[in-house]
């Protein structure tokens, strides 16, 4: 989000797309087969590290679904149709493998 010093303006949520917002900072958790996912952290926007032998750069494989949630007047959060979104990723990951 963008604060006081923020050099991008701020976010209009209602008008989001699934493409790249520009923003000062990102979310960024680390995982493994054995622990899960870790808490992750809030911090500044930055390039990421990367292996080369990340699955994403060969070929071009890699898998993108994306899934926006709402928050409705009365503070309750919606997912349009979210066993869909995971249906999709599922059979998308099933061929990557």
């Amino acid at each position: 989000m963008a604060s006081a010093e923020s050099r991008v303006p701020p976010i209009d949520w209602d008008a989001l797309t699934f493409s790249f917002t520009e923003t000062d900072r990102m979310f960024v958790a680390h995982g493994t087969w054995e622990d899960g996912w870790s808490d992750g952290s809030m911090m500044d926007f930055q390039p990421l590290t990367l292996s080369p032998a990340a699955c994403v750069l060969n070929y071009g494989q890699g898998l993108f679904e994306g899934m926006k949630a709402r928050m409705t007047p009365d503070g309750k959060i919606t997912l349009f149709r979210p066993e869909m979104n995971a249906r999709r990723a599922a059979e998308g990951s099933a061929r990557l493998v």
